[in-house]
């Protein structure tokens, strides 16, 4: 199980921290299990711009810290057994929709998600 935090208003508590402490130290999982496959965010910053950032490394291992903003998400993986590692595969994805950017396709279909075709010409 991944470890994440996600928020709405300006947090009042470091979240960040908190996070790298949970993944490096998980303390609901027995034997000192990490989630040190990869992390990453995606933030709504204060001037409205999107922030996105994602690492093979641990996050108790990056020097990087995510920016505050109105809104946010942060995510540790712990890959599975077998599953793959690096950076393809750390969270969260990001999808462009669109030339104007993330998310700027109105009412887009689920089915629009799941074809094989492209959701844009190139």
């Amino acid at each position: 199980m991944c470890r994440f935090y996600i928020y709405s208003g300006v947090p009042q508590e470091d979240l960040h921290r908190a996070l790298r402490l949970a993944a490096e130290r998980d303390p609901y999982a027995p034997g000192g299990f990490q989630h040190g496959d990869g992390w990453g965010y995606a933030v709504y910053t204060m001037d409205g711009s999107l922030a996105y950032y994602r690492s093979a490394k641990a996050v108790w291992r990056d020097p990087h810290v995510p920016p505050l903003g109105l809104a946010g998400l942060a995510h540790a993986r712990a890959a599975s057994k077998g599953e793959p590692l690096g950076l393809l595969y750390a969270h969260p994805f990001q999808a462009q929709l669109s030339e104007r950017g993330l998310g700027s396709r109105p009412r887009a279909s689920a089915s629009a998600f799941l074809s094989t075709e492209p959701l844009c010409a190139t």
